[in-house]
Protein backbone atom coordinates (compact mmCIF):
# COMPACT_ATOMS: atom_id res chain seq x y z
CA UNK A 1 0.00 0.00 0.00
CA UNK A 2 1.43 3.34 -1.02
CA UNK A 3 -0.40 6.57 -0.20
CA UNK A 4 -0.34 9.62 -2.44
CA UNK A 5 2.06 11.52 -0.18
CA UNK A 6 4.39 8.49 0.01
CA UNK A 7 4.29 7.97 -3.73
CA UNK A 8 5.99 11.34 -4.34
CA UNK A 9 8.60 10.84 -1.62
CA UNK A 10 11.95 9.05 -2.24
CA UNK A 11 12.50 5.80 -0.39
CA UNK A 12 15.42 7.26 1.53
CA UNK A 13 13.25 10.07 2.97
CA UNK A 14 10.26 7.98 4.03
CA UNK A 15 9.74 7.80 7.76
CA UNK A 16 7.73 5.21 9.65
CA UNK A 17 6.46 6.59 12.97
CA UNK A 18 7.23 4.34 15.89
CA UNK A 19 5.97 4.55 19.42
CA UNK A 20 8.36 7.34 20.43
CA UNK A 21 8.77 9.12 17.10
CA UNK A 22 5.53 10.97 16.41
CA UNK A 23 6.15 13.68 13.84
CA UNK A 24 3.80 16.22 15.42
CA UNK A 25 4.46 15.42 19.05
CA UNK A 26 0.81 14.54 19.65
CA UNK A 27 -0.08 11.92 22.24
CA UNK A 28 -0.19 8.43 20.82
CA UNK A 29 -3.23 6.21 21.06
CA UNK A 30 -3.46 2.44 21.23
CA UNK A 31 -4.51 0.70 18.02
CA UNK A 32 -5.87 -2.84 18.29
CA UNK A 33 -6.93 -4.67 15.16
CA UNK A 34 -7.87 -8.04 16.68
CA UNK A 35 -8.26 -8.41 20.42
CA UNK A 36 -8.38 -11.42 22.72
CA UNK A 37 -7.00 -13.91 20.25
CA UNK A 38 -6.76 -17.52 21.22
CA UNK A 39 -3.40 -18.89 20.19
CA UNK A 40 -2.02 -22.31 20.82
CA UNK A 41 1.41 -23.84 20.50
CA UNK A 42 2.08 -27.54 20.95
CA UNK A 43 5.69 -28.47 21.41
CA UNK A 44 7.07 -31.90 22.11
CA UNK A 45 5.00 -34.66 23.65
CA UNK A 46 3.24 -33.74 26.91
CA UNK A 47 4.25 -30.10 26.44
CA UNK A 48 1.79 -27.40 25.54
CA UNK A 49 1.93 -23.61 25.47
CA UNK A 50 -1.37 -21.71 25.47
CA UNK A 51 -1.47 -18.00 24.78
CA UNK A 52 -4.51 -15.73 25.20
CA UNK A 53 -3.94 -12.00 24.86
CA UNK A 54 -4.16 -9.03 22.54
CA UNK A 55 -1.34 -7.62 20.47
CA UNK A 56 -1.45 -3.83 20.56
CA UNK A 57 0.26 -1.35 18.31
CA UNK A 58 0.46 2.30 19.24
CA UNK A 59 -0.26 4.47 16.24
CA UNK A 60 -0.21 8.27 16.17
CA UNK A 61 -3.28 10.34 15.40
CA UNK A 62 -1.61 11.62 12.23
CA UNK A 63 -0.34 8.23 11.02
CA UNK A 64 -0.86 7.57 7.34
CA UNK A 65 -2.41 4.55 5.66
CA UNK A 66 0.99 2.99 4.94
CA UNK A 67 1.79 2.73 8.65
CA UNK A 68 -1.69 1.50 9.54
CA UNK A 69 -1.49 -1.19 6.89
CA UNK A 70 2.02 -2.08 8.09
CA UNK A 71 0.70 -2.56 11.65
CA UNK A 72 -2.19 -4.78 10.52
CA UNK A 73 -0.05 -6.93 8.18
CA UNK A 74 2.76 -7.48 10.68
CA UNK A 75 0.25 -8.34 13.41
CA UNK A 76 -1.33 -10.91 11.11
CA UNK A 77 2.10 -12.36 10.25
CA UNK A 78 2.95 -12.59 13.96
CA UNK A 79 -0.28 -14.42 14.68
CA UNK A 80 0.31 -16.89 11.83
CA UNK A 81 3.92 -17.53 12.87
CA UNK A 82 3.00 -18.10 16.52
CA UNK A 83 0.14 -20.40 15.58
CA UNK A 84 2.25 -22.42 13.12
CA UNK A 85 4.86 -23.35 15.73
CA UNK A 86 2.64 -26.20 16.86
CA UNK A 87 3.54 -28.06 13.65
CA UNK A 88 7.26 -28.18 14.53
CA UNK A 89 8.69 -30.51 17.15
CA UNK A 90 12.36 -29.46 17.32
CA UNK A 91 13.44 -25.80 17.54
CA UNK A 92 10.07 -24.35 16.48
CA UNK A 93 11.21 -20.74 16.96
CA UNK A 94 14.20 -21.18 14.66
CA UNK A 95 12.27 -23.10 12.02
CA UNK A 96 9.29 -20.73 11.94
CA UNK A 97 10.50 -17.27 12.92
CA UNK A 98 14.04 -17.79 11.64
CA UNK A 99 12.74 -18.98 8.28
CA UNK A 100 10.55 -15.88 8.07
CA UNK A 101 13.51 -13.57 8.75
CA UNK A 102 15.62 -15.33 6.10
CA UNK A 103 12.76 -15.09 3.60
CA UNK A 104 12.32 -11.41 4.44
CA UNK A 105 16.02 -10.74 3.81
CA UNK A 106 15.82 -12.54 0.48
CA UNK A 107 12.66 -10.66 -0.52
CA UNK A 108 14.05 -7.24 0.47
CA UNK A 109 17.23 -7.87 -1.55
CA UNK A 110 15.14 -8.32 -4.72
CA UNK A 111 12.45 -5.66 -4.23
CA UNK A 112 12.18 -2.03 -3.16
CA UNK A 113 10.47 -1.92 0.23
CA UNK A 114 8.32 0.96 1.49
CA UNK A 115 9.49 -0.03 4.97
CA UNK A 116 13.05 -1.30 5.63
CA UNK A 117 13.36 -4.97 6.48
CA UNK A 118 14.87 -4.27 9.91
CA UNK A 119 11.78 -2.19 10.82
CA UNK A 120 9.58 -5.16 9.93
CA UNK A 121 11.81 -7.41 12.05
CA UNK A 122 11.56 -5.00 14.97
CA UNK A 123 7.78 -5.16 14.78
CA UNK A 124 7.78 -8.97 14.53
CA UNK A 125 10.25 -9.25 17.43
CA UNK A 126 8.04 -6.93 19.47
CA UNK A 127 5.08 -9.25 18.91
CA UNK A 128 7.18 -12.34 19.71
CA UNK A 129 8.64 -10.94 22.93
CA UNK A 130 5.25 -9.69 24.04
CA UNK A 131 3.71 -13.12 23.41
CA UNK A 132 6.43 -14.99 25.32
CA UNK A 133 6.22 -12.43 28.17
CA UNK A 134 2.50 -13.06 28.53
CA UNK A 135 3.21 -16.80 28.46
CA UNK A 136 5.56 -16.43 31.43
CA UNK A 137 2.65 -15.00 33.43
CA UNK A 138 0.32 -17.88 32.63
CA UNK A 139 -0.19 -20.20 35.63
CA UNK A 140 -0.81 -23.29 33.46
CA UNK A 141 2.33 -23.15 31.35
CA UNK A 142 4.85 -26.01 31.60
CA UNK A 143 8.17 -24.78 33.00
CA UNK A 144 10.36 -26.79 30.62
CA UNK A 145 8.47 -25.60 27.57
CA UNK A 146 8.58 -22.02 28.85
CA UNK A 147 12.37 -22.06 29.33
CA UNK A 148 12.79 -23.52 25.85
CA UNK A 149 10.63 -20.73 24.40
CA UNK A 150 12.53 -18.03 26.29
CA UNK A 151 15.90 -19.56 25.26
CA UNK A 152 15.09 -19.66 21.56
CA UNK A 153 13.55 -16.18 21.67
CA UNK A 154 16.66 -14.83 23.39
CA UNK A 155 18.97 -16.47 20.85
CA UNK A 156 16.94 -15.06 17.96
CA UNK A 157 17.07 -11.63 19.57
CA UNK A 158 20.81 -11.96 20.16
CA UNK A 159 21.47 -12.82 16.52
CA UNK A 160 19.37 -9.81 15.46
CA UNK A 161 20.84 -7.08 17.70
CA UNK A 162 24.55 -8.00 17.84
CA UNK A 163 26.21 -6.67 14.71
CA UNK A 164 29.64 -8.23 15.29
CA UNK A 165 28.44 -11.74 14.48
CA UNK A 166 29.49 -12.77 10.97
CA UNK A 167 26.75 -13.22 8.36
CA UNK A 168 26.02 -16.90 7.81
CA UNK A 169 23.94 -16.54 4.66
CA UNK A 170 25.44 -18.87 2.04
CA UNK A 171 27.20 -16.99 -0.71
CA UNK A 172 28.69 -17.97 -4.09
CA UNK A 173 31.59 -19.70 -2.32
CA UNK A 174 29.27 -21.80 -0.16
CA UNK A 175 29.40 -19.74 3.04
CA UNK A 176 31.84 -19.41 5.93
CA UNK A 177 34.11 -22.35 6.69
CA UNK A 178 34.53 -23.78 10.18
CA UNK A 179 38.22 -22.85 10.34
CA UNK A 180 37.50 -19.21 9.51
CA UNK A 181 34.68 -19.18 12.05
CA UNK A 182 37.05 -20.49 14.73
CA UNK A 183 39.55 -17.70 13.97
CA UNK A 184 36.84 -15.04 14.19
CA UNK A 185 35.55 -16.44 17.49
CA UNK A 186 38.83 -15.75 19.30
CA UNK A 187 38.96 -12.05 18.37
CA UNK A 188 35.25 -11.20 18.32
CA UNK A 189 34.04 -8.02 20.07
CA UNK A 190 30.38 -7.83 20.99
CA UNK A 191 28.84 -4.68 19.51
CA UNK A 192 25.20 -3.62 19.65
CA UNK A 193 23.36 -2.61 16.50
CA UNK A 194 21.35 0.34 17.82
CA UNK A 195 19.54 0.64 14.51
CA UNK A 196 18.03 -2.81 15.07
CA UNK A 197 17.72 -2.72 18.86
CA UNK A 198 15.59 0.22 19.96
CA UNK A 199 15.20 1.08 23.63
CA UNK A 200 11.55 -0.07 23.53
CA UNK A 201 12.55 -3.42 22.05
CA UNK A 202 15.26 -3.82 24.70
CA UNK A 203 12.70 -3.07 27.44
CA UNK A 204 10.43 -5.79 26.05
CA UNK A 205 13.38 -8.21 26.03
CA UNK A 206 14.14 -7.39 29.67
CA UNK A 207 10.45 -7.82 30.56
CA UNK A 208 10.47 -11.28 28.97
CA UNK A 209 13.57 -12.27 30.97
CA UNK A 210 12.06 -10.82 34.14
CA UNK A 211 8.87 -12.79 33.62
CA UNK A 212 10.91 -15.98 33.22
CA UNK A 213 12.88 -15.11 36.42
CA UNK A 214 16.18 -15.31 34.60
CA UNK A 215 17.78 -12.66 36.82
CA UNK A 216 16.40 -14.14 40.06
CA UNK A 217 17.16 -17.78 39.17
CA UNK A 218 19.97 -17.71 36.57
CA UNK A 219 20.89 -21.34 37.19
CA UNK A 220 17.76 -22.63 35.45
CA UNK A 221 19.32 -22.79 31.99
CA UNK A 222 23.03 -22.35 31.26
CA UNK A 223 22.56 -21.56 27.54
CA UNK A 224 19.97 -18.92 28.36
CA UNK A 225 22.27 -17.25 30.89
CA UNK A 226 25.12 -17.21 28.36
CA UNK A 227 22.90 -15.67 25.71
CA UNK A 228 21.64 -12.99 28.11
CA UNK A 229 25.19 -12.18 29.23
CA UNK A 230 26.31 -11.65 25.62
CA UNK A 231 23.39 -9.32 24.92
CA UNK A 232 24.07 -7.37 28.13
CA UNK A 233 27.76 -7.01 27.28
CA UNK A 234 26.85 -5.66 23.85
CA UNK A 235 24.53 -3.14 25.52
CA UNK A 236 27.24 -2.13 28.03
CA UNK A 237 29.61 -1.63 25.10
CA UNK A 238 27.24 0.99 23.69
CA UNK A 239 28.00 4.67 24.20
CA UNK A 240 24.33 5.51 24.75
CA UNK A 241 23.38 5.83 28.41
CA UNK A 242 19.88 4.46 27.76
CA UNK A 243 21.43 1.11 26.86
CA UNK A 244 24.33 0.59 29.23
CA UNK A 245 22.68 1.73 32.49
CA UNK A 246 20.00 -0.97 32.43
CA UNK A 247 22.47 -3.56 31.13
CA UNK A 248 24.93 -2.85 33.98
CA UNK A 249 22.24 -3.39 36.62
CA UNK A 250 21.02 -6.65 35.06
CA UNK A 251 24.59 -7.91 34.60
CA UNK A 252 25.28 -7.29 38.28
CA UNK A 253 22.25 -9.39 39.23
CA UNK A 254 23.48 -12.32 37.17
CA UNK A 255 27.01 -12.05 38.58
CA UNK A 256 25.72 -12.05 42.13
CA UNK A 257 23.12 -14.81 41.87
CA UNK A 258 24.75 -17.17 39.36
CA UNK A 259 27.86 -19.27 39.78
CA UNK A 260 29.48 -18.64 36.42
CA UNK A 261 32.47 -20.70 35.28
CA UNK A 262 35.91 -19.12 35.14
CA UNK A 263 36.12 -18.86 31.35
CA UNK A 264 32.83 -16.96 31.21
CA UNK A 265 33.84 -14.60 34.03
CA UNK A 266 37.17 -13.95 32.33
CA UNK A 267 35.33 -13.21 29.11
CA UNK A 268 33.15 -10.68 30.92
CA UNK A 269 36.16 -9.19 32.71
CA UNK A 270 38.14 -8.90 29.48
CA UNK A 271 35.32 -7.08 27.70
CA UNK A 272 34.76 -4.76 30.63
CA UNK A 273 38.49 -3.95 30.90
CA UNK A 274 38.50 -2.98 27.21
CA UNK A 275 35.45 -0.77 27.79
CA UNK A 276 37.16 0.83 30.80
CA UNK A 277 40.18 1.68 28.67
CA UNK A 278 37.98 3.17 25.96
CA UNK A 279 36.07 5.22 28.53
CA UNK A 280 39.39 6.48 29.95
CA UNK A 281 40.54 7.53 26.51
CA UNK A 282 37.25 9.33 25.88
CA UNK A 283 37.16 10.75 29.44
CA UNK A 284 33.64 9.44 29.97
CA UNK A 285 33.54 9.61 33.76
CA UNK A 286 29.86 8.68 34.05
CA UNK A 287 30.28 5.39 32.19
CA UNK A 288 33.44 4.69 34.18
CA UNK A 289 31.44 4.85 37.40
CA UNK A 290 28.95 2.26 36.11
CA UNK A 291 31.73 -0.01 34.82
CA UNK A 292 33.53 0.25 38.17
CA UNK A 293 30.42 -1.05 39.97
CA UNK A 294 30.39 -4.16 37.76
CA UNK A 295 34.11 -4.64 38.34
CA UNK A 296 33.50 -4.42 42.08
CA UNK A 297 30.93 -7.20 41.84
CA UNK A 298 33.33 -9.41 39.86
CA UNK A 299 36.26 -8.82 42.22
CA UNK A 300 34.19 -9.46 45.33
CA UNK A 301 32.31 -12.51 43.99
CA UNK A 302 34.96 -14.21 41.84
CA UNK A 303 38.26 -12.81 43.16
CA UNK A 304 39.37 -16.05 44.76
CA UNK A 305 38.15 -18.14 41.83
CA UNK A 306 40.24 -16.08 39.39
CA UNK A 307 43.24 -15.79 41.77
CA UNK A 308 43.28 -12.02 41.40
CA UNK A 309 45.30 -11.58 44.63
CA UNK A 310 48.31 -13.24 42.98
CA UNK A 311 48.03 -11.32 39.73
CA UNK A 312 46.89 -7.93 41.07
CA UNK A 313 48.32 -7.40 44.56
CA UNK A 314 47.81 -3.61 44.37
CA UNK A 315 44.14 -3.82 43.43
CA UNK A 316 41.89 -1.80 45.79
CA UNK A 317 39.86 -3.94 48.15
CA UNK A 318 36.30 -4.12 46.69
CA UNK A 319 34.78 -4.94 50.10
CA UNK A 320 36.69 -2.74 52.53
CA UNK A 321 37.15 0.33 50.34
CA UNK A 322 34.16 2.74 50.55
CA UNK A 323 35.38 4.64 47.48
CA UNK A 324 36.23 1.65 45.34
CA UNK A 325 34.92 3.18 42.09
CA UNK A 326 37.19 6.22 42.24
CA UNK A 327 40.11 4.15 43.54
CA UNK A 328 39.69 1.61 40.72
CA UNK A 329 39.56 4.34 38.06
CA UNK A 330 42.76 5.86 39.46
CA UNK A 331 44.30 2.38 39.62
CA UNK A 332 43.52 1.74 35.95
CA UNK A 333 44.99 5.11 34.94
CA UNK A 334 48.25 4.95 36.89
CA UNK A 335 49.02 1.29 37.52
CA UNK A 336 51.17 -0.61 35.03
CA UNK A 337 50.20 -3.75 36.89
CA UNK A 338 46.62 -3.60 35.54
CA UNK A 339 47.77 -2.97 31.97
CA UNK A 340 50.25 -5.84 32.13
CA UNK A 341 47.62 -8.20 33.56
CA UNK A 342 45.18 -7.13 30.86
CA UNK A 343 47.65 -7.63 28.00
CA UNK A 344 49.55 -10.70 29.15
CA UNK A 345 47.08 -12.76 31.20
CA UNK A 346 43.53 -11.63 30.66
CA UNK A 347 43.55 -11.51 26.85
CA UNK A 348 45.03 -15.00 26.66
CA UNK A 349 42.55 -16.47 29.13
CA UNK A 350 39.69 -14.86 27.26
CA UNK A 351 40.43 -17.25 24.40
CA UNK A 352 39.12 -20.05 26.61
CA UNK A 353 35.63 -18.64 26.11
CA UNK A 354 35.84 -19.88 22.52
CA UNK A 355 34.75 -23.24 23.90
CA UNK A 356 31.42 -21.58 24.76
CA UNK A 357 31.11 -19.05 21.94
CA UNK A 358 32.17 -21.33 19.09
CA UNK A 359 29.38 -23.92 19.63
CA UNK A 360 26.85 -21.08 19.75
CA UNK A 361 28.11 -19.52 16.53
CA UNK A 362 28.22 -22.95 14.92
CA UNK A 363 24.64 -23.49 16.03
CA UNK A 364 23.66 -20.09 14.66
CA UNK A 365 25.38 -20.93 11.39
CA UNK A 366 23.62 -24.30 11.13
CA UNK A 367 20.21 -22.80 11.89
CA UNK A 368 20.70 -19.96 9.42
CA UNK A 369 21.88 -22.22 6.63
CA UNK A 370 19.08 -24.69 7.35
CA UNK A 371 16.52 -21.87 7.18
CA UNK A 372 18.14 -20.63 3.98
CA UNK A 373 18.07 -24.10 2.44
CA UNK A 374 14.41 -24.52 3.35
CA UNK A 375 13.67 -21.09 1.93
CA UNK A 376 15.40 -21.95 -1.36
CA UNK A 377 13.56 -25.27 -1.50
CA UNK A 378 10.24 -23.52 -0.88
CA UNK A 379 11.11 -20.91 -3.48
CA UNK A 380 11.88 -23.62 -6.05
CA UNK A 381 8.60 -25.33 -5.18
CA UNK A 382 6.76 -22.06 -5.65
CA UNK A 383 8.42 -21.51 -9.03
CA UNK A 384 7.49 -25.03 -10.13
CA UNK A 385 3.95 -24.48 -8.85
CA UNK A 386 3.71 -21.19 -10.75
CA UNK A 387 4.88 -22.86 -13.95
CA UNK A 388 2.42 -25.73 -13.39
CA UNK A 389 -0.43 -23.34 -12.64
CA UNK A 390 0.38 -21.29 -15.73
CA UNK A 391 0.37 -24.42 -17.84
CA UNK A 392 -2.91 -25.60 -16.35
CA UNK A 393 -4.39 -22.14 -16.80
CA UNK A 394 -3.27 -22.11 -20.43
CA UNK A 395 -4.69 -25.56 -21.09
CA UNK A 396 -7.90 -25.39 -19.09
CA UNK A 397 -8.81 -21.73 -19.45
CA UNK A 398 -7.04 -19.96 -22.28
CA UNK A 399 -7.32 -22.74 -24.87
CA UNK A 400 -11.00 -23.23 -24.08
CA UNK A 401 -11.52 -19.50 -24.36
CA UNK A 402 -9.75 -19.48 -27.74
CA UNK A 403 -11.88 -22.40 -28.95
CA UNK A 404 -15.06 -20.75 -27.75
CA UNK A 405 -14.00 -17.51 -29.40
CA UNK A 406 -13.41 -19.24 -32.74
CA UNK A 407 -16.77 -21.00 -32.48
CA UNK A 408 -18.44 -17.72 -31.69
CA UNK A 409 -16.78 -16.09 -34.69
CA UNK A 410 -18.00 -18.88 -36.96
CA UNK A 411 -21.49 -18.63 -35.52
CA UNK A 412 -21.50 -14.86 -35.90
CA UNK A 413 -20.24 -15.16 -39.47
CA UNK A 414 -22.95 -17.72 -40.29
CA UNK A 415 -25.70 -15.61 -38.71
CA UNK A 416 -24.45 -12.50 -40.52
CA UNK A 417 -24.38 -14.30 -43.87
CA UNK A 418 -27.87 -15.70 -43.26
CA UNK A 419 -29.20 -12.25 -42.39
CA UNK A 420 -27.56 -10.72 -45.47
CA UNK A 421 -29.10 -13.37 -47.72
CA UNK A 422 -32.49 -12.80 -46.14
CA UNK A 423 -32.09 -9.07 -46.67
CA UNK A 424 -31.18 -9.47 -50.37
CA UNK A 425 -34.05 -11.88 -50.87
CA UNK A 426 -36.52 -9.48 -49.27
CA UNK A 427 -35.14 -6.57 -51.29
CA UNK A 428 -35.43 -8.58 -54.47
CA UNK A 429 -39.06 -9.44 -53.71
CA UNK A 430 -39.85 -5.80 -52.97
CA UNK A 431 -38.24 -4.69 -56.21
CA UNK A 432 -40.20 -7.32 -58.17
CA UNK A 433 -43.42 -6.24 -56.52
CA UNK A 434 -42.67 -2.58 -57.29
CA UNK A 435 -41.85 -3.37 -60.91
CA UNK A 436 -45.01 -5.42 -61.24
CA UNK A 437 -47.25 -2.68 -59.85
CA UNK A 438 -45.58 0.35 -61.53
CA UNK A 439 -44.64 -1.29 -64.86
CA UNK A 440 -46.24 -0.61 -68.27
CA UNK A 441 -49.19 -2.82 -67.55
CA UNK A 442 -49.27 -2.37 -63.81
CA UNK A 443 -52.11 -0.88 -61.83
CA UNK A 444 -49.93 2.02 -60.72
CA UNK A 445 -48.14 2.59 -63.99
CA UNK A 446 -46.99 6.17 -64.64
CA UNK A 447 -48.21 8.10 -67.72
CA UNK A 448 -44.81 9.72 -68.06
CA UNK A 449 -42.55 6.89 -68.91
CA UNK A 450 -38.93 7.20 -67.71
CA UNK A 451 -36.29 6.25 -70.20
CA UNK A 452 -35.07 2.74 -69.80
CA UNK A 453 -31.42 2.12 -69.01
CA UNK A 454 -29.74 -1.02 -70.24
CA UNK A 455 -26.64 -2.98 -69.49
CA UNK A 456 -24.98 -6.13 -70.71
CA UNK A 457 -26.45 -9.25 -69.31
CA UNK A 458 -24.17 -11.80 -67.76
CA UNK A 459 -25.42 -14.53 -70.07
CA UNK A 460 -22.76 -15.72 -72.52
CA UNK A 461 -22.97 -17.85 -75.68
CA UNK A 462 -20.69 -20.70 -76.67
CA UNK A 463 -18.05 -18.16 -77.77
CA UNK A 464 -18.04 -16.47 -74.38
CA UNK A 465 -19.79 -13.46 -75.95
CA UNK A 466 -22.39 -11.46 -74.01
CA UNK A 467 -25.02 -10.82 -76.74
CA UNK A 468 -27.99 -9.94 -74.53
CA UNK A 469 -29.05 -6.67 -72.81
CA UNK A 470 -30.96 -6.42 -69.54
CA UNK A 471 -32.60 -3.56 -67.68
CA UNK A 472 -30.35 -1.54 -65.37
CA UNK A 473 -32.38 -0.62 -62.34
CA UNK A 474 -29.40 0.87 -60.48
CA UNK A 475 -28.40 3.38 -63.16
CA UNK A 476 -26.64 6.53 -61.99
CA UNK A 477 -25.76 9.38 -64.36
CA UNK A 478 -23.20 10.84 -61.95
CA UNK A 479 -24.34 14.40 -62.59
CA UNK A 480 -22.79 15.68 -59.36
CA UNK A 481 -19.41 14.28 -60.29
CA UNK A 482 -19.61 15.80 -63.77
CA UNK A 483 -20.60 19.19 -62.34
CA UNK A 484 -17.69 19.06 -59.91
CA UNK A 485 -15.34 18.15 -62.76
CA UNK A 486 -16.50 20.96 -65.03
CA UNK A 487 -17.00 23.82 -62.55
CA UNK A 488 -14.84 22.77 -59.65
CA UNK A 489 -17.65 23.63 -57.24
CA UNK A 490 -19.46 20.96 -55.33
CA UNK A 491 -23.22 21.35 -55.86
CA UNK A 492 -25.46 22.05 -52.91
CA UNK A 493 -27.27 19.04 -51.56
CA UNK A 494 -30.77 18.68 -52.88
CA UNK A 495 -33.58 18.96 -50.41
CA UNK A 496 -36.02 16.06 -50.44
CA UNK A 497 -39.31 16.89 -52.17
CA UNK A 498 -42.21 17.88 -49.99
CA UNK A 499 -45.39 15.93 -50.26
CA UNK A 500 -47.51 19.15 -50.51
CA UNK A 501 -45.67 20.39 -53.61
CA UNK A 502 -48.36 20.83 -56.43
CA UNK A 503 -45.80 20.15 -59.18
CA UNK A 504 -45.57 16.57 -57.98
CA UNK A 505 -49.30 16.17 -58.49
CA UNK A 506 -49.08 17.74 -61.98
CA UNK A 507 -46.17 15.48 -62.89
CA UNK A 508 -48.15 12.50 -61.61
Amino acid sequence: VESKSERDTPNSERVVHTRNSSASGKPLRTYTQHSHRQLAYSGRKKRSLTYSSSWNQEVGEDSDEVWRTFAIVTETIGYVLWHSMGQERDNPFWKVWGSFFVSLDSFSSKHTMLTPSFTIKQRIFSLLLNAVTLETKSPTVVQGTLLDAVLQSSQLFEAFVISSYPPFTPGPDGGMSDSLLQKLTVSIILELNQRHCTTELLDQYMSMLGGARVFEEPQGCVELTQSVVRVLLACVNSSDKQYYVTAVLKLQLILRLASLPSEEVLFILGNLSRMVQEALDEEDTEKLQYLATVMKTIFSQYGDQLELGAHLPSLPDPVASPTFSNDFITYCQDSAEWRQYNEDTLQKKMACYATVLLPWLQKLKDHTQQCWAEHKADEDKRKEAVIRYHKEYHEEVLLKCFEDREKEKEREKSVSSQRRNELFSTLHRWRAAKKFMTGERGAWSSRVQEPYQWRLDRTENFSRMRMKLSRNYTFNSHQDASHLRDSGVEPAPRAPPHLADPSLLTQA
